[in-house]
């Protein structure tokens, strides 16, 4: 009997017209499916036969029926391969429609424009969960802050493995700029906690929350992030000194604003979640110089820093412009002091 097990390169997406499923060979060839078949193939992510699900989930009759056929329909459409090494860290469903936007073949304007920093990109992919699109504006942006001469330090909120961090860092290098210091904030070695309810992944078609969808989606590198030393040699392996970087261990509301710098050229935010957002805005955006650049991982896709972000920016005398970068990614130009 033929084992499966997920195809590398498999993601799920959602949007108005519910869950979807698809490969990063054929993005725009996409399977409908139900939370149901997510937790049947939170089982395929080592080698198993269709029998061995049904077993796994307790199923008969008819459910078993219907998941043996799900199961054939999902190898025939290419999502499935046959399992042969139940050791493969890349042959898990990613939680999110990531696997799409982190094929740089599907960029071939940034490998034209920048081809240093398609290099680069492939060199912290392990370390970063980012899009290309989301990793290429952190570049620009880190240019735009040299170029134009922007004063202040880079900070990170939510670090995770360092590959955003890294691309600051090798891009600063790049340009002469080792002056600034890094400040890296985040709990290191976190796992994920169960969500608010003010903290959920946007679906639009509102049937299934964050919860549900974490505890059905085997995802390896998505659930925990890396120790201090481990973030500090991938920010420093891009050759930026090692005493300019400074990582801050703990929640942002106890170690923000006593343990935060002056003044910010670029501000990174990605803590997923409405009260670190919320702090994180309220103590650290006055600090960023005008000029300075805001990017806000994560809204649009996680509703509480979509909240905190909104509720933020209404309350200022002047509106900002956030512009999207992607699904998750948006980012602005300060050009006031009045916050």
């Amino acid at each position: 009997m033929t084992t499966y097990q997920i195809k590398p390169g498999t993601f799920l997406a959602w949007g108005t017209d519910g869950i979807r499923l698809g490969h990063s060979d054929s993005p725009l060839d996409l399977q409908a499916v139900t939370p149901a078949i997510t937790d049947v193939l939170a089982r395929l992510s080592e080698p198993v036969t269709a029998e061995e699900v049904v077993a796994q989930l307790a199923l008969d009759g008819d459910a078993a029926a219907t998941t043996r056929k799900a199961i054939d329909h999902l190898a025939a459409a290419g999502l499935l391969q046959e399992g042969t090494d139940r050791d493969r860290p890349d042959a898990s469903l990613r939680v999110a429609a990531m696997e799409v936007p982190r094929a740089l073949e599907t960029f071939p304007d940034i490998r034209q424009l920048d081809p240093e920093f398609v290099r680069l990109y492939e060199s912290v992919q392990h370390a970063t969960q980012t899009s290309v699109a989301m990793s290429y504006a952190l570049r620009i942006a880190t240019k735009y802050i040299v170029d134009s001469a922007i004063p202040g330090d880079v900070v990170e909120c939510g670090v995770w493995r360092g590959g955003s961090a890294a691309i600051a860092t090798a891009t600063l290098r790049e340009h002469g700029d080792l002056a600034r210091t890094i400040w890296l904030y985040d709990t290191f070695n976190w796992t994920w906690d169960t969500p608010t309810d003010e903290d959920q992944l946007q679906l639009p078609s509102g049937d299934m929350k964050l919860t549900d969808l974490l505890a059905s989606v085997t995802d390896s590198v998505q659930d925990e992030g890396s120790d201090q030393a481990s973030v500090t040699e991938t920010v420093c392996g891009t050759g930026y000194p090692r005493e300019r970087i400074r990582c801050v261990e703990g929640l942002v509301q106890n170690t923000i604003p006593d343990d935060a710098p002056d003044r910010i050229a670029l501000l990174r935010l990605d803590t997923d979640l409405y009260d670190s957002t919320r702090h994180e805005l309220e103590h650290l955006y006055p600090r960023l110089s005008v000029g300075g650049v805001l990017i806000v991982d994560d809204y649009g896709k996680y509703s509480g820093a979509t909240k905190a972000v909104d509720e933020y920016f209404a309350k200022l005398n002047e509106p900002v412009l956030l512009n999207r970068i992607d699904t998750q990614g948006r980012i602005c130009v300060k050009t006031s002091t009045t916050a």
